[in-house]
């Protein structure tokens, strides 16, 4: 994130954060009282900082209170003055400063010259403000002792501050510096006058830093007051800023300390911009408030005062350690367990991120895990007692499920077990609890001779042996389907006919995943495997069908915890070296996550199937828009492995590896042997979005390609 104005959150939306309300100080013809508001402005929004109240106190000093009873000389309706007599005023008046509003109100007459000091009558005052000391930062163009970094350093450190800027038309002229930020086109900045300009497309002010001041000419100039003002002649040179702490002399001894909370609840706490943590707040260490506390994705400043990113990371585990990713398949089972019979299974919630994790629920009502499905009643938290719903970063969170055996053993049961998260950049952390007996053997091979489309149910497909896509059949997995396959099953999608004389071919099988997700119980599962011709083209006939075999995922479609999530093997007993393959893989925004290799292509030249030369065709397999995700696996072996085929396309891809390298194995992105492949950036049409970059994290090499494969 940029340094920005965190003071002032723009009137547009209906709020002026720590900022006070804009006045006008041409009252009575006096016009020169600039430095009167604009310091009072800025001790009024320190205030404000300072006892971080939520609901704001919204100070408002009275200006007549100083020309009642200040010690200044001159004409200053004229010719103004100093911040300084205002802020000796505030710091050394016995009585500290007045409220304004219905207590100590600005003269009609514009209160000038000062008539005799009359606090006696307005005792009413709800407040008697006053400052320890006041501190001054400079800035001067070009000169190192007096560089730009240090009025933003100030800001954020002190909060706003009464600044005077040198060459403004009149001379020199004081308003409340509250922050700063970077001309971006369509931007608008002001001029001295409060008029406002855009900033176009090829403005030559792009990149350039603006201060925000709010000028105290009343709401109707700048921005309801404020003006957005470019760097240059417009700078705050001379800056004071009021020393810590605030007192309000009405309380006497009994002063209030400032306030300290969590509101976004990221587990940093905000106490102001006091420099001590106030008593009784959670936090020990100063440099760990909070930067933004309405802002849960930021976190403490780091050594330049920029807000640090912050995110939870919620991981559970089962009582051995066992990682649990998201949307796979818990897998128990006791033979001795008798029919009532009942087992106790340990979870563990884990925050391994650097914010404070929330789940749904609050001290009175916990309820933040509950169960789904044909046999969720067979599950129970244990003892009701559910995990805290605030779960510190750095900790963790352990609750029991207590399983109860309803139905004869050798059935397997299965419940959907959902831990509700309250966080909005992130969904509920879900998985499948399933009883069955993980050493038995596997079932028969499922054949799918014809069309099928699996639609979603309740309860998540099963399957305990090999699935077989015969050709000319179509399995179609719907959006929000899931499929688990048995440890040590695959999925394998068959080749068609060869091309006959009359140009057609009995097309192979396909799948479909759209939006499905096909995962493993048990264990790991050795994924989908689709066969082909090494020596038949990929190219459809005049009937759009392919002789090989076809897989597609799509709209989020996911394949997760396999060996290889996709291969173009055609090997059911898996020799090595595999056989060549021309099958046809497609993925447009689908997901690899937890595969040890995601998708390999094996050796295959496609070619023209009526005009064949010695050129090769571009492999028809692609892959775009699609992600693919370790963080389960270590070591993985790579997402994309390449060995002999042509033409591969990747665009707009994302290849995400958080496992650690081992000492015999490397990760890489995408590995090609003896292989031709683009990656390139995905550009959409105009009207559906912007560019997409294919990029690559945390990997030993993000691209491989070599030439020692013995396919030509």
């Amino acid at each position: 994130m940029e340094k920005d104005d965190f003071y002032y959150d723009g009137i547009e939306n209906g709020k002026q954060g720590w900022m006070t309300r804009i006045k006008n100080q041409n009252v009575g013809g006096c016009n020169g009282l600039c430095f009167v508001y604009g310091t009072l402005g800025a001790i009024e929004a320190t205030a404000n900082l300072y006892f971080n109240d939520t609901v704001h106190k919204d100070y408002d000093l009275s200006i007549q209170h100083f020309l009642d009873c200040g010690n200044y000389s001159g004409n200053i309706c004229e010719y103004g003055g100093n911040d300084l007599w205002v802020s000796l005023f505030a710091k050394t008046y016995e009585e500290g400063i007045y409220q304004e509003e219905e207590c100590y109100v600005r003269a009609d007459s514009g209160g000038y010259p000062a008539i005799n000091c009359q606090e006696g009558n307005h005792q009413d005052t709800d407040y008697k403000i006053s400052i320890t000391d006041t501190g001054y930062v400079y800035y001067v163009k070009d000169n190192a002792n007096y560089p730009i970094e240090n009025i933003k350093e100030k800001l954020i450190q002190k909060g706003p501050m009464a600044s005077t800027v040198k060459k403004w038309a009149s001379g020199r002229h004081t308003m409340v510096l509250t922050g700063y930020g970077e001309i971006n086109a369509d931007d608008i900045f002001h001029d001295r006058d409060g008029v406002g300009h855009v900033v176009g497309e090829d403005s030559p002010y792009l990149g350039y830093t603006y201060w925000i001041y709010k000028n105290s000419w009343g709401d109707v100039f700048g921005d309801h007051g404020y003006f957005y003002m470019l760097i240059g002649s417009n700078d705050p040179w001379k800056n004071s800023y009021s020393k810590l702490p605030i007192i309000d002399l009405k309380l006497g001894s009994n002063q209030e300390s400032p306030s300290y909370y969590d509101l976004d609840q990221d587990g940093y706490w905000n106490w102001g911009i006091s420099d001590i943590i106030p008593s009784g707040c959670p936090e020990i260490d100063p440099t760990m408030r909070d930067s933004d506390d309405s802002e849960p994705g930021l976190g403490p400043f780091d050594e330049d005062y920029y807000s640090i990113p912050v995110s939870p990371i919620m991981e559970v585990s089962d009582a051995g350690q066992n990682k649990i990713p998201p949307n796979t398949f818990y897998s128990f089972y006791d033979s001795n367990l008798g029919l009532n019979g009942t087992m106790i299974l340990e979870f563990t919630i884990e925050n391994k991120g650097n914010a404070q994790l929330n789940l749904f629920g609050s001290p009175f009502n916990g309820e933040n895990v509950h169960f789904s499905g044909e046999n969720a009643t067979d599950f129970t938290v244990y003892n009701n007692n559910y995990p805290n719903y605030e779960i510190p970063y750095g900790t963790s969170q352990t609750f029991y499920v207590e399983f109860t055996l309803t139905a004869p053993i050798t059935e397997t049961k299965v419940a959907t077990l959902t831990i509700d998260v309250e966080e909005e950049d992130r969904e509920d952390y879900i998985f499948n609890l399933i009883f069955t007996d993980c050493s038995q053997a596997l079932a028969q091979t499922q054949y799918i001779s014809s069309d099928e489309t699996w639609s979603e149910t309740n309860e998540p497909y099963l399957i305990f042996g090999n699935l077989q896509v015969e050709d000319g059949a179509t399995l179609t997995i719907d959006e929000g389907v899931t499929v688990a396959f048995m440890a040590g099953t695959s999925l394998f999608i068959e080749t068609g006919g060869r091309l006959e004389q009359n140009g057609n071919i009995k097309p192979g099988g396909k799948v479909y995943v759209n939006d499905g997700l096909l995962t493993s119980f048990c264990g790991v599962w050795n994924g989908v495997d689709v066969w082909g011709y090494g020596d038949e083209s990929q190219l459809p006939d005049q009937e759009g069908d392919y002789s090989q075999g076809y897989i597609k995922l799509y709209n989020g479609g996911v394949i997760s915890n396999a060996l290889v999530g996709i291969e173009t093997r055609n090997d059911i007993v898996r020799q090595n070296p595999a056989l060549t393959s021309g099958g046809i893989v497609i993925l447009n925004e689908g997901q690899m996550v937890n595969c040890i290799e995601g998708i390999v292509f094996y050796p295959y030249k496609n070619f023209h199937p009526y005009a064949p030369t010695n050129e090769h065709l571009t492999n028809l397999s692609s892959i775009t828009l699609s992600k693919f995700y370790n963080d389960h696996f270590s070591p993985l072996f790579q997402h994309i492995k390449m060995e002999g085929v042509d033409g591969i396309n990747i665009k707009g891809c994302t290849f995400i590896n958080v496992t650690p390298a081992s000492p015999v194995t490397e990760p890489i992105g995408i590995n090609s042997l003896e292989s031709s492949f683009s990656v390139e950036c995905y550009v959409p049409l105009p009207w559906e979005g912007d560019p997409v970059q294919t990029t690559f994290e945390n990997f030993d090499k993000a691209i491989s390609a070599s030439n020692n494969s013995p396919y030509g």
